[in-house]
């Protein structure tokens, strides 16, 4: 058999639907393809869409898998026999029986998956279980209405948790643990209390506890104290002091210590003081060795002085060491005393809030199902409902599941391997993965659940007198031979740990592959001295990490510049951005460096995997004009808007508006309204629809009616979409919980960081940079890992697993007692083999070319993956290309291709034909139309003896009694006066004197008795409209109406007029008024054509309320048409 056939077939029986499978597969071996084929060959087996359940890890992979498979279905239905033979044959099926009708049962799959009810179950278990929920609230005890918690909100219910527990903490268990919550890091711990929520929800007594520590439950300070002192009278030891200071350097230091004891107070203290002295405890296996002192040479000169204190330092140092032990062990099982009750009483009162909120996190939801599933008198009824049962379950990536996840499953199998309960249908379970690349263990799953689910599946099926199918993935569909090569000889030291038994066969042998390793770059033993007014956190420029990551843009961007090419899907092209992939073990310093630094050079990047919301410089922007509309008189706040893209002012207008000036920022730029007339009117606009609009609404606003979108992405880029679209969806999440108003959204805005998770795009042309966690799944033709320096063990858990039902404080490293060494030492190994499955996942993303470089500190221990590397690098069996060490190490195969390569497919840029038309300018139409207000229609707007400096200032007593008519009834009118004048003065309008004569005239006009009708509640004031009048072509009439009342059978519309000269007859009302008023006239005719329409002036000099007839209206629209 070749290669080629070995590989095949070995997916083809994986993917055999007849009998249950437990497939152990390589990097790049076709998972995610055999669990497609084994689903579409569930279907052509007349399996129904809906008792098939495909479980996956992400929601990107199950839509990935979904999209796949009706590709492949929808494909089918429009193939010819012959081809759709083929493609039968090439998935496994048996010749024989490829008759017509299978050809036409094969066809019509599509249509059966898309029209099977609830769809095609390909979906996370956490989706899954969401849905049983929600089918089935009342039966597991849940609100039908239940809302799925995210990251932000679990932090929102953590700190209101603690809040409860300090306020009400009677039973003083807050106070008692208060000591593990004064850190920042606090969110994480509560992460991990809920992570043991099942260990932390049972309870101890205290002699359970101090059994698991060898400790007797009446032990207390007293008896250790006891223990280590009892039998000793310490004049021995003040009768050595004066000894061991004339004796060696080492002895008089000792003795110094000792003088400053105070040998007849005895308590615990003194214990703990001379442990360091006469113990010392250097991580041994014997903790607390006695400490050799004095020196041959001081006793020598004591001539017999510190015979006594030799003797009795022997006998003393054994209960002292005793004494030790048991105070460690103590301290260790009271915290872990206070921890459990701590942990007991925060989940109850954490998920009694969740219950009272209808809140369910991830974990619940899985739980939940388990508890349902678990109830004979429910479960049945359950399984029986979800459309009749589930016959196939297929798992996939099936490493990562948790235990309480592999629960579910099994609860839902339960009948597959029962003989008394088997049917004529076969049953089957079907799990995919790789114990190689379990790298999840922090969201819960357990790296030795896959072998043991094996194992348990097994027995289960055997019990039915069946046998679980095992089969292996070994070939590599991604990877050249090379990279396969190395992979087996860096990581052979953990073939053990990482089930590295059998070695990877490349399935294309012939791929071209590379592997280099560039010089380490080690941090500078002598740092560079800053200067003083930089602050003391700021990167240096000799910062290894930036070099590291300038050099790798410089070297991306010398390979595209030489047109290196590469061998990828067949063809050999030349490289593109997108072939790029870097990986990084964390999202720290290197990672955003590398990501500005790729910028810097011009090189198209992606950006992070994983964006802050609050950090994008758009959502800033925004969030300032926001800001802006609730405190215009922070001027700082203002100058950042003013700057930003939303205003784009310049330096110098800013400075010209600032330097020298009377008032707040906000008065300084109305005063400069003629020379920022559109910035002006784009915020009086938000702030006009500031008591009117949510703060999604105000966001549209800006974004859409004003076009600000346009402005900050032709500033900041088309990546800032992504942060305005997130902004968007943080507004419209906080109005499904919160009463939306502005000013609660910003403080939750700003009250965390708030972080979404990206899908970079395989398909995208940009370089990508994520993390190794992300990039899972995933493949590129050149992966570089820059994070490969030595780190410090990164498990910063604060608690650690004592046994299968304890969980202990990890207390500080002076004070972990050997039993809970022993165990922080089991929970590090573990930490260090998910590490090395780490680097396993990071290195098989590579299909051609890998390169490996690192910056900081280097040192030998095993966790560091440079190391590592370059170990198995120099015993690779191929030929390699010695390096000088500034240039480093280089594995080519033979075949590696270079730029100068004849075949090379060189990738043009896609070229259009742009037809003529475009070119051709828009044609002119009589059909434009034109936008008018009746305001500004032609025609005198005063009566004669007015002056200019009258009708300037009418206009501006205008402005303030609208807004003060509009604005002052909603006050008592005892605080007119004075709500007015902080009203204009707000809106801008500096003159006293002027707004004095504008409250008066509106308090007039508000207390006249005969004019009380126009403010009541059938009453609208300041009312938009834009509508064509059919007898004006080509026209639309927009503008605001002051006042509508609204009658059963007429409508009566007002307008205010300030004018100073005020007409007393209608027949003296100046053309340019009268022809508003009837535009007016004749859009509230069209708008109530089954009302009576009246028109009224109201002239708020005299408080005169004037009435328009309808024939003076009808001329006046007739000269309005006539221009």
């Amino acid at each position: 058999m070749t290669a080629v056939s070995n590989a095949n077939m070995a997916q083809i029986k994986a993917a055999q639907p007849s009998s249950s499978t437990w497939v152990s597969a390589n990097a790049g071996s076709g998972k995610t393809k055999v669990l497609i084929d084994r689903v579409t060959r569930l279907l052509l087996n007349q399996t129904l869409p809906q008792h098939i359940l495909c479980l996956t890890y992400t929601k990107a992979a199950a839509s990935h898998m979904q999209n796949k498979l009706f590709e492949r279905l929808g494909a089918w239905s429009m193939l010819s026999d012959q081809h759709l033979l083929i493609e039968l044959k090439t998935l496994g099926e048996e010749g024989q029986k490829l008759n017509l009708e299978k050809l036409i049962q094969a066809r019509q799959l599509f249509a059966r998956a898309l029209d099977a009810p609830g769809g095609l179950k390909i979906q996370t278990i956490h989706s899954f279980c969401a849905s049983i929920l929600r089918r089935f609230p009342l039966e597991a005890g849940i609100s039908p209405h239940f809302i799925e918690l995210d990251e932000r909100n679990i932090k929102l219910l953590q700190q209101e948790v603690l809040d409860d527990m300090a306020i009400n903490d009677i039973s003083g268990i807050f106070s008692e643990a208060s000591f593990l919550l004064q850190t920042h890091e606090t969110n994480s711990f509560l992460d991990e209390i809920a992570k043991y929520r099942d260990l932390f929800n049972k309870t101890y007594n205290k002699e359970e506890i101090y059994k698991c520590f060898e400790l007797k439950s009446d032990l207390n300070l007293k008896k250790i104290i006891e223990t280590g002192f009892l039998k000793y009278d310490f004049s021995t030891i003040e009768s050595s002091i004066e000894y061991l200071a004339s004796g060696s350097s080492n002895d008089i230091k000792i003795a110094d210590k000792l003088k400053l004891l105070n040998l007849k107070y005895i308590d615990i203290n003194l214990l703990l003081k001379l442990s360091e002295v006469f113990l010392v405890n250097n991580d041994s296996e014997v903790p607390f060795r006695e400490r050799s002192f004095p020196t041959v040479e001081t006793i020598k000169r004591a001539d017999g002085g510190l015979n006594k204190f030799i003797e009795f330092k022997s006998k003393f140092c054994l209960d002292l060491r005793n004494a030790k032990i048991l105070y460690q062990n103590f301290l260790a099982a009271n915290s872990t005393i206070i921890i459990h009750n701590f942990a007991n009483a925060y989940l109850k009162k954490y998920s009694q809030l969740k219950s009272n909120k209808g809140y369910l996190d991830f974990d619940d939801q899985i739980l939940l199902v388990k508890k349902l599933l678990s109830k004979s008198s429910m479960a049945q009824w359950v399984m029986y409902k979800l459309d009749g049962g589930i016959e196939h379950i297929l798992i996939d990536e099936a490493q990562d599941t948790s235990p309480d996840q592999w629960d579910v499953i099994k609860l839902l199998t339960e009948e597959f391997n029962t003989i008394e309960l088997k049917t004529d249908k076969p049953r089957t379970i079907f799990a995919v993965g790789d114990e190689k690349q379990s790298i999840y263990s922090f969201q819960g799953a357990d790296p030795f659940a896959f072998e043991k689910m094996k194992q348990y599946f097994s027995k289960k099926l055997i019990e039915a007198n069946e046998v679980l199918s095992e089969q292996n993935l070994l070939y590599s569909f991604r990877s050249a031979p090379t990279i396969l090569e190395l992979v087996d000889k860096t990581l052979k030291q953990d073939a053990l740990s990482l089930n590295l038994i059998n070695k990877h066969i490349a399935f294309k042998d012939n791929l071209p592959g590379r592997v280099d390793l560039w010089p380490f770059i080690e941090s500078e033993k002598t740092a560079e001295t800053s200067p003083w007014f930089q602050p003391i956190d700021s990167i240096k420029p000799n910062d290894p990490n930036i070099i590291l990551a300038k050099k790798i843009a410089n070297e991306i961007k010398t390979i595209l510049a030489k047109k290196q090419v590469i061998e990828s899907a067949g063809e050999v092209r030349e490289i593109q951005p997108r072939d790029f992939l870097i990986l990084l073990r964390s999202r720290k310093s290197l990672f955003h460096a590398i990501i500005k630094e790729l910028k810097s050079s011009g090189l198209p990047v992606a950006g992070a995997d994983r964006l802050n919301i609050t950090a994008e410089l758009a959502v800033k922007d925004l969030l300032s004009l926001l800001h802006f509309l609730l405190t215009p008189d922070d001027d700082l706040n203002l100058a950042a808007l003013l700057k930003s893209p939303l205003c784009s002012i310049s330096e110098q207008h800013l400075y010209h508006l600032a330097q020298n000036r009377k008032g707040s920022l906000w008065q300084s730029l109305i005063k400069a309204s003629n020379e920022h007339q559109n910035i002006l009117n784009f915020l009086i606009d938000m702030r006009n629809n500031l008591d009117f609009c949510r703060p999604f609404e105000l966001l549209e606003l800006a974004l859409i009616k004003h076009q600000k979108r346009l402005d900050l992405t032709a500033k900041l880029g088309l990546e800032a979409e992504e942060g305005i679209n997130a902004l968007l969806d943080q507004a419209l999440n906080f109005e499904t919980q919160n009463i939306p108003d502005l000013t609660s959204f910003l403080i939750w805005m700003e009250g965390d960081d708030i972080f979404v998770k990206r899908e970079l795009e395989t398909e995208s042309s940009n370089i990508r940079v994520m993390t190794i966690h992300g990039a899972k799944g995933l493949e590129s033709p050149i992966v570089i890992l820059p994070d490969t320096a030595s780190k410090a063990n990164k498990n910063h858990s604060r608690i650690v697993k004592l046994n299968d039902s304890i969980i202990a404080m990890r207390e500080t490293k002076d004070n972990q007692s050997s039993i809970l060494k022993s165990s922080i030492e089991r929970s590090n190994i573990l930490q260090r083999q998910e590490e090395s499955r780490l680097l396993y996942v990071a290195m098989t993303r590579a299909e051609s070319w890998l390169i490996i470089c690192g910056a900081g500190k280097r040192s030998k221990n095993s966790d560091c993956w440079y190391d590592t590397i370059e170990n198995g690098m120099k015993s690779f069996s191929k030929k390699t290309d010695s390096k000088s060490d500034e240039l480093g190490l280089t594995i080519k195969s033979a075949n590696w291709i270079t730029s100068s390569h004849k075949n090379t497919k060189v990738i043009e840029p896609i070229k259009f034909e742009i037809p003529p038309w475009v070119e051709k300018p828009k044609r002119k139409t009589d059909q434009t139309l034109k936008k008018i207000t009746p305001s500004q229609l032609t025609g005198s707007r005063h009566l004669k003896g007015s002056t200019r400096d009258n009708e300037n200032n009418t206009k501006a007593l205008g402005s303030q009694i609208h807004m003060l008519i509009e604005c002052l009834p909603q006050f008592t009118p005892q605080s007119w006066e004075e709500i007015g004048h902080n009203i204009l003065k707000n809106s801008g309008f500096e003159n006293f004197e002027s707004r004095k004569n504008a409250i008066k005239t509106s308090i007039k006009i508000l207390t006249d008795d005969n004019l009380k009708f126009i403010f009541n509640s059938n009453s609208v004031a300041e009312v938009p409209f834009q509508i064509k009048i059919p007898e004006v072509s080509n026209t639309v009439f927009s503008g605001v109406i002051d006042r509508i009342i609204n009658y059963e059978e007429s409508v009566l519309a007002i307008d205010f007029k300030s004018n100073f000269l005020v007409p007393k007859l209608v027949s003296e009302v100046p053309d340019g008024i009268l022809q508003q008023m009837a535009v007016y006239f004749r859009s509230l005719e069209i708008l109530y054509p089954e009302k009576k329409v009246d028109i009224a002036i109201l002239w708020t000099e005299t408080s005169n309320l004037m009435f328009l007839d309808n024939a003076t209206l009808r001329n006046s629209l007739q000269s309005v048409l006539n221009t």
